[in-house]
């Protein structure tokens, strides 16, 4: 991958740097950028912006935030009152994502829909109740309360931990949690709330003792507590939101937004990452046992970063099965196949599982990386990589695809004539919007390709 590398030897993927303000691409002073970016990336390690005051934050003129002090001793030029330079916070941010993991460098990013998503109006049933402390612990070692698999990791520090605790005793009102229930069973899943019920789970299985609170609790775990503490605890009563979509009643997608909205503790959502608790089950399942498939880790070659793999098959899988069906955008559309397959009512579980291997084997043993990527880039393309696959895919009884190298002249040819200004449909590829035309246009130019 190419790099561009400053006077103080930090480093940053070109590609990257190209995509910043002009003036921020690696001219003269204006390379220090790229310690912004180093910065960003030390930073994100930490999750540093998850536990800082706002005062403490910059943000730029692209939504884009950094930790002040990290970018201070960039060049004078580069600090964010200077107007265009803004941009280092930008670089900084680019930065962050790689340091916790949220960026693959080599990956185009998935498709930002121009179209807004025309969404009906949901009738959604929600109502409140309560319960304690006590009883919340028990249900969720009993699985009755469980936090989806797509949500990150425990990152709450002991001294966050603690204070949920202590306001607890203190009798102060906390956030109420937010869940749904399980389909098909009497579970509930959580919706927004993950980190003060794991600090909570913690807390009462002597996971950690409490720090920075008042002497009476200070350095004490749950069963060091007085009696008289542990019965405040146990006793508190926590307000749980429960959520139903009643219409439309043919997906779950009001679930899939309150997630993408109202989730408030730290890092933002990743679409799949969404929908693998939205509407998890056996199709989720599945998807995450393809994406560690062999073939397919070999032929993408680069690192799972937040259920991008699982992304990937899931566009090339509802296209293929519901390409007639596709309407704008590629995000809700996703969401639709989704909901309505979690159970392999929609797509049995064998027609995806033939199909997935049949295309892998073909792809694997003519194809690499490189062949889904456009002409000049090293980054790959996720429309030529799911137009390629369902392409494959509708032709699979085809014996040509079985010769050396005619799957690779028809990428190669394709690709010349994407990069040629000239042919009319190169922003099918080259676009990231998700119309319907783009979409079908592409699938069926490769089905075509593919099927000669």
């Amino acid at each position: 991958m190419s790099k561009v590398i400053c006077e103080l030897s930090n480093e940053m993927p070109k590609f990257l740097i190209e995509s910043l303000n002009f003036n921020q691409g690696g001219i003269g002073r204006h390379k220090c950028v790229i310690c912004a970016y180093k910065n960003g990336i030390e930073d994100g390690e930490k999750k540093v912006l998850d536990f800082v005051e706002g005062n403490e934050i910059e943000e730029c003129q692209h939504g884009r935030r950094a930790l002040r002090s990290s970018i201070e001793s960039i060049h004078i030029n580069q600090k964010p009152s200077q107007g265009r330079h803004k941009c280092a916070i930008c670089a900084y941010h680019l930065g962050y994502e790689v340091g916790i993991g949220d960026r693959e460098n080599d990956f185009d990013e998935f498709n930002e829909d121009e179209l807004e998503d025309q969404t009906p109006i949901y009738d959604i049933t929600t109502f409140g109740t309560s319960a304690d402390v006590m009883t919340i612990y028990n249900r969720l070692k009993k699985g009755k309360y469980y936090i989806p698999s797509f949500q990150r990791d425990y990152v709450w520090k002991i001294p966050q931990a603690s204070r949920l605790i202590e306001s607890i005793v203190m009798g102060l009102p906390i956030p109420s949690i937010f869940m749904a229930k399980d389909e098909g069973n009497e579970n509930y899943y959580i919706i927004d709330g993950q980190q003060r019920l794991k600090s909570i789970e913690k807390f009462y299985n002597g996971e950690f003792a409490l720090k920075g609170v008042i002497n009476e609790l200070d350095g004490k775990k749950y069963n060091e507590l007085e009696e008289r503490i542990r019965d405040r605890i146990d006793e508190y009563a926590i307000q749980l939101i429960i959520i139903k979509q009643e219409k439309p009643d043919d997906n779950n997608d009001s679930i899939y937004k309150i997630f993408e909205r109202i989730n408030t503790e730290g890092t933002k959502l990743y679409p799949q990452e969404i929908r693998s608790s939205s509407y998890h089950g056996k199709f989720n399942e599945l998807l995450h046992k393809l994406a560690e498939d062999k073939r397919w880790i070999k032929f993408i070659n680069m690192k799972n970063s937040r259920k991008s793999h699982e992304e990937l098959i899931l566009r090339f899988i509802a296209l293929y099965f519901d390409l007639e069906n596709y309407k704008a955008p590629m995000k809700h559309f996703l969401n639709i196949y989704m909901n309505k397959n979690r159970h392999f009512k929609y797509t049995k579980q064998i027609l995806i599982e033939e199909v997935f291997n049949k295309t892998m084997e073909i792809c694997n043993k003519f194809l690499s990386k490189e062949h889904i990527c456009l002409l000049g880039s090293n980054r790959v393309n996720t429309q030529l990589l799911d137009s390629i696959f369902v392409g494959i895919a509708k032709n699979i009884d085809n014996s040509k695809l079985n010769q050396e190298n005619y799957i690779v002249e028809k990428i190669n040819s394709l690709k010349e004539k994407i990069s040629n200004e000239e042919y009319q449909y190169r922003q099918y590829w080259e676009s990231r919007a998700s119309s319907e035309e783009y979409v079908k246009g592409r699938c069926k130019i490769t089905i075509e390709l593919f099927g000669e």
